[in-house]
């Protein structure tokens, strides 16, 4: 009986062990889709400014699921995808969203992607270490 249940004790002991680094684990990429989303939101948000003599798009041009130039031109292939939700991240302060202020006149905009509990994980441009809110720049 003994050599019968000592292997599910063994099984039973590491699973205890495996579970929390899963969910680290799991975690970390749920952060990291996150920051790669903001990331090409970001890449859009540059290239339309390229194209727009450095004018930064408006915010209602920023948003779920598209990026669209005033002529139709997409800036974005693929939408990212909000990796709490599996749907488009879209703006909000909750887990994979992102938040995109634009300055008056278009010149300067702000970009921040959000964790879980609503943490900011990336800012765009990045904030100073002192820095301790989010203003544009």
């Amino acid at each position: 009986m003994i050599l019968f249940v000592t292997p599910f004790v063994m099984v039973d002991s590491w699973m205890r062990k495996l579970v929390p680094f899963f969910e680290k684990r799991q975690g970390l990429a749920e952060e990291s889709a996150v920051k790669s989303g903001v990331r090409d939101i970001e890449v859009g948000v540059q290239t339309w400014a390229a194209d727009y003599d450095g004018e930064y798009p408006a915010l209602g041009r920023v948003t779920e699921n598209r990026l669209l130039g005033s002529d139709g031109t997409a800036y974005l292939d693929t939408w990212p995808t909000n990796p709490y939700t599996d749907l488009p991240m879209d703006q909000g302060n909750g887990p994979g969203q992102f938040t995109y202020r634009v300055k008056a006149k278009g010149r300067g905009y702000r970009l921040v992607g959000y964790g879980e509990a609503g943490t900011v994980l990336i800012a765009i441009p990045q904030l100073r270490p002192e820095a301790t809110s989010l203003p544009l720049p």
